[in-house]
């Protein structure tokens, strides 16, 4: 190999092959008369000789070249031959006068031992998921093309950067079609080939895309026969037209700034009451960025953006405008001077994250949908600003863990879009490629033996540390296997803590054990909970003649699970479908059960059958703990003092659990329940049981209380109806994406205007008797 003066690498091909492709051949170059003048200045008689055998060449007969040609030139469409400078019919009569000077056969592995070696410098870029494109300088032979095309596929949820190949013969395309099977390649509309002169040019009339498009490349790697085409040249071109990119963000996001200058407080104030209170305003315009390169993100921004549109409200989802490049900077600015945004909504990100591509005094809100270190933190609080609302999952979390202001922070469940999840039932043919005893909608497919290492390497500096996780790992795997005791009673912060503590004599700091705690525990045990309940689920299905279908990714990559793998299934209608065509849907997760996956089951009239943990029982063991503590007239007792809460603490925590901490004291007013004295928050529950009243019809705790589950519910549609209806009813008048969407609207007018007045309870000044009251209410 030999380094480009760009940054790329040249792909060296045996000494005979480097001679006879280096240069011209010698021939006629004209062509026929009225021919444009593209085709005439690269027109050539390839009449040196690729016949002349070489060491290790695989030749391939003359039927073999001209079904690879065929094939390959159906792929090209009209539109790539334009950008080529050729037509169909010019390739063809080349080919066929090419196919005369080579009745030989041509070599077809030419170099294919040189790339092979190749490392591709993409996947020693680790700055980024989603790696810039590539040029390549050179055609034939056409293996580099291929790997790099092969290799480049699906880089992350989809992202496939563009490949530019400029290649500066003719007859290079001509060998390689005949050569090589590109039929790939040539389907794919990020493959862009150029064949002729001036090809940097005609690249850059690509590149100069004023809405930015096109990503551009990074990587080149040049082979012999692309020589002619200068890498200072093309190095020059992109670094002008980054240089020119990088002015026009500014001038963007410096009207971008202009426009929003002065729109203080009091202005959002008069805005939101104008466009939300019938004050005939024009309607709140809404900007949701959301990268293309997710899953459930994207499909939540689309939920989020209807539901908003039916308020009234007009949204703009930004998004990447294709799967070959990354949303730019100037995409914002654009947006904010010309569509003029009055709200800018993001899930799992603080406008801090933005790096300044979103105005300080513009209002945001950020969904957290997930457990996200960026978020989870003090620093991340101190950038939120007054025009800022925190809503989702965990923001009390947030406020008191990690001082996020507590007015600006806003629980509510991830909801579910009623108008997509709907009870209506399919048409039969929708439902019929799902139909089965048991559905299994998830993507955590990789065995939990398998995760550990991925995790230990992104968390451990040293061997010790890594001795440590192991030893963790081997904890949660003791505490999982534990049938005695509901395994997530075991797992809680404080107590695996203390233990973590003691165990690791100072090699992490309480921060590094909290981020052991939050990134490495909880993933793997989450991943343990689930397997060990799906292991229960095959075991089920294959006593008992049952059919299990799994939907998600990987599943068919792993022996266990591969019989039942069914494919991913889309969000919206496709899981509709699933939803109703099981006759019960599974759910597991140690973080509980108030999931939207839960939530779009029921609300699409199918019965959703969860692992209970012990925080989906926790309400319903707090109103035993509140009974036991007014029949004793004080707010706190002793497990042993009360028949009734100890028989309830060991349906929830495993039989003889009293027995090891009888004396345990409960303060209902300071304990671990104390949020359940409050009223519950509109679009928010904070437990499974506070949603359904009772779970122990719905939930199943081991292998043994699954199987009498499904005994009860399999074939029996009755049971299943009169389970599904009440739940459906209460998620869809609590929990509906347009019941949470109206709820923050007008959360978000009472932050912008706290003056008017706040209806929320002081969770400080609840007392045991209020929360008694509370509870007969319900």
């Amino acid at each position: 190999m030999v380094q480009d003066p760009l940054y790329g690498v040249v792909v060296p091909l045996p000494r005979s092959h480097r001679q006879r492709m280096g240069c011209r051949p010698r021939g006629r170059t004209g062509g026929r008369t009225g021919e444009n003048r593209v085709w005439n200045a690269i027109w050539p008689t390839m009449k040196y000789s690729m016949d002349t055998p070489h060491d290790g060449s695989n030749r391939l007969t003359d039927a073999e070249m001209k079904g690879n040609f065929d094939a390959n030139l159906a792929r090209l469409t009209a539109q790539r031959c334009r950008a080529m400078g050729v037509t169909a019919g010019q390739l063809r009569l080349l080919a066929k006068r090419w196919r005369k000077q080579h009745a030989a056969g041509t070599p077809s592995d030419v170099g294919a031992a040189e790339v092979d070696a190749l490392v591709l410098p993409h996947t020693q870029d680790a700055g980024s998921l989603c790696p810039r494109p590539y040029v390549i300088r050179g055609l034939w032979p056409a293996h580099l093309l291929r790997r790099v095309h092969a290799e480049t596929i699906d880089l992350f949820n989809g992202y496939s950067p563009c490949i530019y190949v400029l290649e500066p013969m003719l007859d290079h395309l001509i060998a390689a079609m005949h050569a090589h099977d590109l039929t790939a390649v040539l389907d794919d509309d990020r493959v862009v080939i150029l064949v002729g002169s001036d090809l940097v040019r005609r690249l850059e009339t690509i590149l100069d895309d004023e809405t930015e498009s096109v990503s551009l490349p990074k990587y080149n790697m040049a082979l012999p026969s692309g020589l002619s085409v200068s890498g200072e040249t093309l190095d020059a071109m992109i670094s002008d037209l980054d240089q020119k990119r990088t002015q026009r963000t500014v001038q963007l996001h410096q009207q971008a700034e202009s426009v929003y200058a002065g729109r203080d407080r009091a202005w959002w104030v008069h805005r939101f009451a104008q466009a939300l209170n019938g004050d005939n305003g024009r309607p709140l315009r809404v900007l949701i960025p959301v990268s293309r390169y997710s899953t459930y993100v994207r499909h939540s921004a689309g939920q989020l953006s209807r539901a908003l549109e039916r308020l009234g409200c007009e949204t703009q989802i930004l998004t990447e405008p294709n799967s070959h490049c990354v949303l730019p900077a100037s995409a914002y600015a654009r947006a904010f001077v010309q569509w003029q945004p009055d709200l800018v909504c993001q899930i799992d990100h603080l406008r801090h994250e933005s790096r300044g591509l979103i105005p300080l005094n513009v209002p945001h809100w950020c969904w957290v949908q997930d457990r996200l270190s960026h978020l989870f933190n003090p620093i991340a609080a101190s950038k939120v600003n007054e025009l800022e609302m925190v809503l989702g999952l965990g923001a009390d979390l947030l406020v008191r863990q990690h001082g996020y202001p507590a007015n600006q922070c806003v629980p509510v469940l991830n909801g579910t879009d009623t108008q997509v999840y709907s009870p209506e039932p399919l048409p039969e043919e929708a439902l019929r490629p799902h139909r089965c005893d048991i559905a299994y909608v998830c993507n955590h497919s990789e065995p939990a033996e398998e995760l550990p290492n991925s995790l230990i390497n992104t968390i451990a500096n040293d061997e010790q540390e890594r001795a440590f996780l192991v030893w963790v790992h081997d904890l949660l795997a003791g505490i999982i296997n534990d049938t005695a005791h509901e395994p997530t009673s075991r797992i809680g912060r404080r107590r695996l803590l203390k233990i973590m503590q003691s165990e690791s004599k100072g090699r992490f700091t309480d921060d590094g054990l909290n981020q052991v705690y939050d990134f490495f525990c909880l993933p793997l045990f989450d991943r343990m909970y689930r397997h060990q309940a799906l292991r229960w689920v095959i075991d089920y299905c294959e006593k008992n003649g049952r059919v299990l279908k799994l939907y998600g990714k990987g599943w068919e990559n792993h022996q266990l699970t591969q019989p039942y793998a069914c494919g991913e299934v889309e969000n919206g209608r496709a899981l509709r479908a699933v939803y109703q065509a099981a006759q019960v849907n599974l759910h597991v997760s140690s973080f509980g059960s108030l999931h939207q996956r839960v939530f779009d089951g029921f609300a699409s009239g199918g019965m959703v059958l969860c692992r209970r943990t012990v925080a989906d029982a926790s309400y319903a063991l707090f109103q035993q703990a509140l009974r036991a503590s007014n029949e004793l007239g004080r707010r706190h007792f002793r497990m042993h003092e009360t028949k009734q809460f100890r028989h309830q603490w060991e349906q929830v925590h495993g039989a003889g659990s009293s027995d090891r901490n009888p004396n345990r004291p409960f303060d209902l007013e300071r304990g671990p329940w104390h949020h359940f004295l409050r009223p519950a928050d509109p679009c928010h529950f904070r437990s499974y049981s506070q949603l359904a009243g009772s779970i122990e019809q719905i939930t199943f705790r081991d292998e043994q209380t699954l199987g009498q589950q499904l005994d009860r519910l399999l074939d029996h549609a009755e049971t299943r109806g009169r389970l599904v209806e009440p739940m459906r009813k209460r998620i869809v008048s609590a929990l509906s994406i347009d019941v949470i969407a109206q709820y923050a609207l007008t959360r978000y007018q009472r932050i912008l205007h706290p003056e008017a007045g706040d209806d929320e309870h002081d969770s400080s000044s609840v007392s045991v008797e209020t929360g008694t009251r509370l509870m007969m209410q319900e």
